[in-house]
């Protein structure tokens, strides 16, 4: 199963600083439907913009730092959609609209785009030769590589995910990140260095002190189920790879509580009646809450990328973090 994508990239580039990043996007509908309207919005959603359809719109950014975002066509009920990275300057993309989603055909003025597309395929491969040692060492150089700007970010959390097991390893970064100092907060993968934090910090969880709703709607305490170790599910309704990964859950339901393994979902939706339905419509048994309450076990852990999945032993003691129930499953050598 694959985690919820992460947006790729940290590249090193240099530019001149813009008060204002300008953008034209000329884009051709390959089968000349009916465009109900385009969005253009940052990663991190600062600034969010939407335009009747035209071949041709033009859209102005506050930014002076080279930023991601998120370029929407919505067709018909559907959405044709592309993520890109581009550099603070004046810039032209140029693209057309397939059945599934925007393809953008050439950028103006933003090598920055270029560069991301080529670190995309660097990851993919890394990730799938699963030599740890080399992702490391490229994920760290592009920290060290983009210092001055957000982009770092983007590596670093890849390189947490990679090494949330390994506080030796997380030791290593989080010098990058502390020189960074606080210049990048707004920048949507900002929490990095609280993670780590987080992650060298907690050994061990008091579930007691953590209120939670159950699916009938009932306020109580979380607590550690009495089994030699205890999942913890963190997710939530809108998150694709976190419902995608339920049915697995399902399906190896039996076999956990074969070897007295327990899971335990812990949502953070808001929604009482979705979150309710959802979770009767499909079938979902096990232990199910809601976090509820100002002391949130998400927020204790440092946790913002989901699904993330928590395992205990009968202690309490956090003896593994994994971002995908295969991993889960490898880790207590039931795959």
């Amino acid at each position: 199963m694959k985690t919820i994508a992460l947006f790729f990239i940290a590249v090193s580039f240099s530019s001149v600083l813009f008060s204002q990043t300008k953008i034209q996007i000329i884009t051709k509908d390959l089968l000349s439907r009916k465009i109900d309207k385009v969005e253009f919005l940052d990663l991190s959603k600062k600034q969010f913009y939407t335009f009747p359809y035209q071949d041709t719109i033009n859209v102005t950014f506050s930014k002076e730092n080279a930023d991601g975002y998120h370029i929407r066509y919505h067709v018909g009920g559907k959405i044709l959609s592309q993520q890109t990275w581009l550099d603070a300057a004046n810039i032209v993309i140029k693209g057309h609209l397939d059945t599934q989603r925007l393809v953008i055909d050439t950028v103006i003025n933003a090598p920055l785009y270029y560069e991301v597309l080529d670190f995309g395929k660097q990851i993919a491969a890394l990730y799938k030769t699963k030599d740890t040692t080399r992702l490391n060492k490229f994920l760290l150089e592009s920290v060290q590589k983009n210092i001055q700007n957000p982009f770092s970010l983007i590596a670093a959390d890849h390189f947490v995910r990679a090494n949330q097991n390994s506080k030796l390893n997380l030791l290593k970064l989080k010098p990058y990140l502390e020189k960074q100092g606080n210049q990048f907060s707004w920048f949507l993968f900002y929490r990095s260095l609280e993670r780590i934090d987080k992650i060298l910090a907690i050994q061990q969880l008091q579930l007691e002190q953590y209120s939670c709703i159950d699916p009938k709607g009932k306020k109580g305490s979380l607590a550690l189920a009495s089994a030699d170790y205890t999942v913890l599910d963190m997710w939530f309704l809108a998150c694709p790879p976190c419902v995608e990964q339920h049915q697995e859950m399902k399906e190896k339901l039996p076999l956990l509580k074969q070897h007295n393994i327990e899971m335990i979902g812990i949502s953070t939706d808001l929604n009482q009646k979705k979150w309710q339905t959802y979770l009767r419509q499909h079938e979902y048994d096990w232990l199910n809450y809601r976090e509820d309450g100002t002391q949130k076990l998400t927020k204790d852990l440092g946790i913002f990328g989901y699904p993330t999945y928590v395992i205990l032993d009968k202690t309490g003691k956090i003896v593994g973090y994994y971002n995908d129930f295969q991993s889960v499953l490898k880790f207590l050598k039931l795959s």
